[in-house]
């Protein structure tokens, strides 16, 4: 009988055995029903357990070699059977060897968690202990670490920062402590604080050195009305830079970062240079003076005769090549000229369906009416009267 080893729930774990003759040769394991059973073994009760045949499968003289059987569990096919903590024993069900009944015949056996060795939590990894047995740590997950702990007799080689109150004793030697946030009771002469405590100037130096941070809002302190005193002038948006101003007290603009720059503004009294294109229709009054224009997209009010204008081609193809959007009913007066084409273009194309009585405008998918007009015949005339928008 072979033990397997411990495992994880869930794993599958294998193994083999032979069956032979009174000579030790081996010999095929007969049966018609022969299985391999797994009995949970129950702690500390020799007499008690609980079998299953669940995700275990016998293999008979594998690979053509008479005698050979291999066996399979795979753990996962029943995690309540196969629990952590217990023992597993396979024993043979059924079956004959050379004519003998082997039925209850113990074949191998194995554990899920049941060792009291120490095992990772992940299984497969390896913890690295040096020659002396010290054992390599994972400092985030040492638990605990927010409890007061008795360093008693323990060398501290060095300290970043003391949080809470430390105790040392006597035996205790601390090399280097960078900041003491409370003080050490009873041992002031013991400790030696490096570097040394800095002198009032440089406090002072840093003070004044220090940025200005959220903290420093408290109304009513220095470090408020300083900064109000700073925040409440005109800066830069980058530091450093400044404004460019004339000897007339002039400042220069950046004319691609002007706010506003399509809300109107009237430039009354404003000589205006020269302009590359007015998109909308300014008001020039009597004493504007507008020196160049080099394209206007709207009118300028102060032009009053328009001989001799024409649209240009640029113009001229803008209007021609606006869609024309298929009509949905009538139109009605007055309307557009891209609906009045739009009109024309579908009475012209589309399909059109007529009876005794009524002529009827389809859309051009033909599945829909957009107008229908009445018809009355006599004898010599078919009169169609108006389409309307109410199609019977």
């Amino acid at each position: 009988m072979h033990y397997r080893g411990d495992y994880y729930s869930g794993c599958d774990v294998s193994g083999s055995f032979t069956t032979v003759t009174t000579t030790g040769a081996p010999t095929v394991l007969t049966g018609t029903a022969v299985c391999v059973v797994a009995y949970r073994l129950q702690h500390g009760d020799a007499t008690g357990f609980t079998c299953s045949t669940a995700g275990i499968t016998l293999a008979l003289n594998c690979g053509g070699r008479t005698g050979w059987n291999t066996w399979g569990v795979r753990t996962r096919t029943d995690p309540t059977f196969y629990a952590c903590g217990h023992d597993f024993e396979l024993v043979i069900n059924g079956g004959t060897v050379g004519g003998t009944c082997v039925s209850g015949y113990l074949v191998a056996s194995f554990s899920l968690v049941n060792r009291a060795g120490l095992i990772p939590q992940t299984f497969g990894r390896s913890a690295v202990v040096s020659v002396g047995g010290a054992v390599d740590i994972n400092w985030a997950g040492v638990q605990g670490c927010t409890n007061a702990t008795t360093l008693s007799c323990t060398t501290v080689y060095s300290a970043v920062k003391l949080v809470d109150r430390p105790f040392v004793d006597a035996c205790s030697t601390v090399f280097s402590v960078t900041s003491v946030l409370n003080n050490v009771p009873g041992v002031t002469a013991a400790v030696t604080v490096t570097p040394a405590p800095p002198t009032a100037a440089a406090i002072a130096d840093a003070v004044w050195d220090e940025p200005k941070y959220a903290d420093h809002s408290t109304c009513g302190t220095f470090g408020y009305l300083l900064d109000c005193s700073i925040s409440s002038t005109l800066h830069p948006e980058v530091h450093g830079r400044k404004l460019a101003v004339t000897a007339g007290g002039e400042a220069g603009i950046n004319w691609a970062r002007v706010a506003n720059c399509t809300t109107a503004q009237t430039l009354s009294c404003t000589t205006v240079y020269s302009v590359v294109k007015v998109v909308d229709r300014p008001i020039v009054d009597a004493s504007s003076v507008v020196a160049s224009v080099s394209g206007a997209v709207g009118s300028v009010t102060v032009v009053t005769d328009k001989t001799g204008y024409a649209l240009s081609a640029a113009g001229i193809a803008c209007v021609t090549s606006a869609p024309i959007f298929e009509p949905a009913n009538v139109p009605g007066w007055p309307m557009s000229v891209c609906t009045a084409l739009g009109w024309v273009a579908a009475l012209a194309s589309n399909c059109v369906t007529q009876t005794a009585s009524h002529q009827t405008l389809c859309n051009r998918a033909v599945n829909a009416s957009i107008a229908s007009a009445d018809l009355t015949c006599t004898s010599t005339i078919v009169h169609r009267g108006t389409f309307g928008t109410v199609i019977p």
